[in-house]
């Protein structure tokens, strides 16, 4: 090895040396986001979870449940449609957009979350929805109300929706239930 060479690693061992110290505090500030995307590497599929044991028992007030996903969520309902207010609810949970229908009621429920997000981002729930795309046609989504009432949701199709694409928020179903 030259001494030009010896001279350039001595030269960027500190620098190196910083860097990998940041990358090793910011993984450990987010290790259930770090474990997320490591672990779906080596897993596969992701970890189911024991679904209610009917279409509608009573269970923990406002909560998603995807057993097949592993996904068991609070549902944080916001009074307004705006960005910080959807992100300071989402650090807690998923959550349920706005002037949509309510568990059982007819009309859209529009849920939403994060499939992932900064590395920095405050909550458990960055990658809440990362594995959706995995779900499969007629899985089962339980979803409850205030009172713990669960109602059973049937996925009956799936597709990715485009920014700024709205009519997934309309309430209006001409008598169908969604």
């Amino acid at each position: 090895m030259t001494e030009q060479i010896k001279h350039i690693i001595r030269r960027c061992r500190k620098p190196v040396l910083v860097f990998a110290v940041i990358l090793a505090l910011l993984a450990a500030i987010n290790i259930n986001y770090v474990w997320h995307f490591s672990a779906a590497i080596f897993r596969g599929a992701p970890k189911a979870i024991e679904p209610p044991l009917s279409d509608n028992p009573q269970i923990e007030p406002d909560f998603l449940i995807i057993p097949s996903l592993g996904v068991k969520a609070p549902v944080k309902y916001v009074d307004q449609a705006a960005e910080p207010v959807f992100q300071k609810a989402l650090e807690e949970g998923v959550a349920h957009y706005p002037k949509t229908a309510l568990p059982g009621e007819l009309g859209n429920v529009y849920i939403f979350g994060h499939s992932s997000d900064y590395l920095w981002s405050r909550g458990d729930y960055k990658t809440i929805f990362a594995d959706l795309p995995k779900i499969k046609i007629g899985e089962k989504i339980w979803l409850s109300d205030s009172a713990g009432k669960a109602y059973v949701y049937k996925v009956g199709e799936s597709f990715v929706a485009k920014s700024g694409d709205t009519h997934l928020l309309s309430q209006d179903t001409d008598g169908k239930k969604y």
